[in-house]
């Protein structure tokens, strides 16, 4: 995360940070970013740790925050960069958070590297833009465009064309039809309606996978949900709601297991930028388990056994913590383990 600092800040001088060039230093202060006063808006909580600086990585920018790993990764510390930073000791200006959505380990970072919480406030209220960083749902276009140079969201704009599973699919299939290829031709997702209007194509792809299998398998999941929400398996068409908006998928019954299990695998990537397209992915990653093992029948529709949400299957009476980041145990390994 960049932050734009007080000219009077020593923590800003180019001595310090000799990536941030005069010109844009003299743009910055032309363009009025946030001042001292606005320190007086409410602060929810205090950050517990002095902030520090480094400078970018790239020629012209702002100097970023110093991570290191807070109190819970336990032995953890960070050692990169270390002897570059430089403590930013103005707390007028320390760098705020604004949370729409409280994430209690996003904000345990951000509280432990230096950063004020302020109070939720409403987009339309006078004083909801005096935050360096909002963490929520996307933000509407007419408040993106209000948002100041130093001021970072983490959400691109029109990144839910990409998170809703309707907007996902319906994306897909016009770059499929463009290219010329069928749904059928692509391997890498699976056909998929948009309900209620394509209810009509929905239940005449029921139809064909009882005549290819003698069963038909769908799973039907809600638009916009997470951790599994509202998803449950299908095997008649009578069964999915009529007016309910949801996106129905043919179910794979075939899947690669591990240990008899379904798994899944969350692969961590950030992506600072759309245009060039440039994405970090990280070293580590989580591969989760199912807690039931998995038998298809054509029947047994238990949630256990078909999904690997990790918010779903902790409460199973059956799931295995695993406390060892370097072992294959339990329901959810590291990705190294795996």
């Amino acid at each position: 995360m960049s932050v734009t600092l007080d000219a009077e800040s020593p923590s800003a001088s180019s001595t310090d940070c000799p990536n941030i060039a005069e010109k844009s230093r003299k743009k910055r202060l032309k363009s009025g970013r946030r001042r001292s006063s606005q320190r007086a808006v409410n602060v929810l909580d205090e950050a517990e740790e002095p902030l520090f600086l480094v400078p970018s990585l790239f020629l012209g920018r702002e100097p970023t925050v110093w991570y290191d790993y807070p109190s819970q990764a336990g032995h953890l510390k960070r050692t990169t960069d270390a002897e570059l930073r430089v403590q930013h000791t103005q707390r007028s200006s320390a760098p705020t958070l604004q949370f729409e959505v409280n994430v209690n380990c996003i904000a345990a970072v951000w509280r432990h590297n230096g950063l004020c919480r302020l109070e939720n406030k409403k987009p339309e209220s006078s004083d909801w833009l005096h935050f360096n960083c909002y963490w929520g749902t996307p933000l509407p276009e007419e408040v993106l465009g209000k948002l100041n140079s130093y001021q970072k969201v983490n959400h691109f704009p029109g990144s839910y064309s990409m998170g809703r599973k309707d907007l996902l699919w319906r994306n897909l299939h016009i770059q499929m039809r463009g290219q010329g290829a069928s749904c059928k031709d692509e391997g890498f997702i699976a056909k998929s309606f948009i309900l209620p209007q394509d209810r009509e194509l929905m239940t005449a792809a029921f139809l064909e996978a009882e005549k290819e299998k003698g069963t038909a398998a769908f799973i039907m999941k809600p638009p916009g949900g997470a951790q599994g929400q509202g998803v449950s398996l299908v095997t008649k068409a009578e069964q999915v709601p009529r007016e309910k908006q949801l996106v129905v998928q043919r179910y794979i019954t075939d899947p690669l297991c591990i240990n008899q299990r379904k798994f899944d695998l969350r692969v961590y990537v950030a992506v600072v930028s759309v245009d060039p397209l440039k994405i970090y992915i990280h070293r580590e990653g989580l591969a989760r388990f199912a807690t039931m093992p998995y038998e298809w029948d054509g029947k047994n529709v238990d949630r256990l056994m078909h999904l690997t949400n990790y918010s779903l299957n902790k409460k199973s009476d059956d799931f295995e913590e695993n406390d060892d980041l370097e072992k294959a145990t339990g329901h959810k390994w590291a990705l190294s383990a795996l």
